[in-house]
């Protein structure tokens, strides 16, 4: 699934619709400044900004986090069913509020994404078990065929 993620700008190429001097946007355009993006993430940021600041990406309490960064991996859980859900226990609660808000966090697809690639995983993970009884390799061997073929056929 990951073959159907973006690569996308965290400071957007196009300057805000609201900054008051859009001939200074100017984007750093190297590998810093890309990130890793589901097409549902990407389209929800878009090129918001709401510092209006090329330096500073949020103010606290709205803007983004670079998802690469290590300020980043706290502002996210997932609950059992594998939702993504906002961290009420980290320091930046309310940036993680409002990046669940503004990247629709809570959309199902999110989860489903997650739960396929595990699944995806999985298949490959016992693809590569090796049982030394032939007719039980044989038979593992038949149902993971088939468990691939119709997960790849329905899901990738």
């Amino acid at each position: 699934f990951r073959e159907n993620f973006q690569i996308d700008h965290f400071i957007p190429q196009k300057p805000p619709r609201n900054i008051t001097n859009p001939g200074t946007w100017r984007v750093n355009n190297d590998y810093s400044n890309l990130v890793f993006s589901c097409p549902f993430c990407n389209n929800a940021k878009s090129n918001k900004r709401p510092t209006w600041k090329i330096d500073l990406p949020h103010d606290g309490e709205r803007g983004f986090i670079d998802p690469t960064s290590i300020e980043y991996k706290n502002l996210f859980l997932r609950d059992p069913h594998w939702n993504i859900i906002p961290n009420n226990n980290c320091q930046q609660n309310r940036i993680a509020q409002y990046i669940y808000k503004e990247l629709r966090l809570w959309l199902p697809i999110h989860s489903y994404y997650w739960k396929l690639n595990i699944l995806d995983e999985t298949i490959t993970r016992l693809e590569a078990v090796n049982v030394q009884d032939s007719e039980i390799q044989n038979q593992i061997n038949w149902l993971l065929v088939e468990f691939a073929r119709f997960f790849r056929t329905y899901f990738i």
